[in-house]
């Protein structure tokens, strides 16, 4: 369901429950957040972020960090898990969109997922017209970062529409009384 999102209350709700699920064991931290708006499935942005949480709390040790920020572009939102985790090697990095990829193929199924929450996550992202990628350093950590086209003023809308969509003759079809055919029982 397509409806106008306030980002700023979503990463709060997102940022409490990554609070809760890390259980003291690795802090959680939020930037300040700006009031921005997409246009998108909220439920659907919840679980991307969720999935990036989760995801970072499965690889950060104890008394590790995960930071998410949010910073506005001209048109793009940019949102930023970031974690002090144990990294994603340069070889595996390409792969970690891939539907079934584990990094850590030691890991059992009942320790880990099964390797689609990041392909899922990338799938959304597109789903909004927007772009997850990742860098990471081994032993320091990862840092996803989501960027989605912004929701545009009413205004911008305008000014945007007028650059976008070239300018066809607008014709207008109505139908007054005088057009009607009256015809006698």
């Amino acid at each position: 369901i397509q409806t106008h999102v306030q980002l700023e209350s979503l990463l709060l709700e997102v940022y409490s429950q990554a609070k809760m699920l890390s259980k003291g064991h690795v802090r959680v931290i939020v930037s300040e957040l700006d009031q921005i708006r997409v246009l998108g499935d909220p439920d659907r942005l919840k679980q991307l972020l969720m999935n990036l949480i989760t995801n970072a709390l499965a690889h950060t040790p104890e008394n590790g960090e995960i930071r998410l920020t949010m910073q506005k572009a001209e048109k793009w939102v940019e949102i930023k898990v970031a974690d002090t985790g144990v990294g994603i090697s340069a070889e595996d990095l390409p792969h970690i969109f891939e539907r079934f990829y584990r990094v850590d193929k030691a890991r059992s199924r009942d320790e880990g997922g099964v390797g689609l929450g990041l392909s899922i996550a990338k799938w959304i992202a597109e789903a909004h017209h927007g772009t997850l990628s990742a860098a990471s350093t081994v032993g320091e950590g990862t840092t996803f970062t989501l960027r989605l086209p912004l929701l545009l003023d009413p205004e911008k809308m305008r000014e945007h529409h007028a650059e976008t969509v070239p300018n066809f003759p607008v014709i207008r079809l109505s139908r007054h009384k005088s057009d009607k055919s009256d015809s006698a029982p």
